[in-house]
């Protein structure tokens, strides 16, 4: 292919990137699973507070 790169390195750093994507698609795919239920419920609340009466009141509309 090019001069100074044999198949097989290339063939192998195409192999390691494909593993190191496979284990970051799957770790990303549990990751925010577990990020949102945990974040899901202070989020909310934090934003049905203001809405109700502060942030009305101090933005002034």
């Amino acid at each position: 292919m090019l001069n100074g790169v044999s198949l097989s390195s290339v063939m192998m750093v195409i192999g390691v990137l494909l593993i190191v994507l496979a284990l970051w698609r799957l770790l990303r795919v549990f990751r925010p699973a577990n990020r949102h239920r945990k974040a899901a419920a202070p989020a909310e609340t934090t934003r049905q507070e203001p809405a109700i009466g502060s942030s009305d009141s101090e933005r002034g509309e």
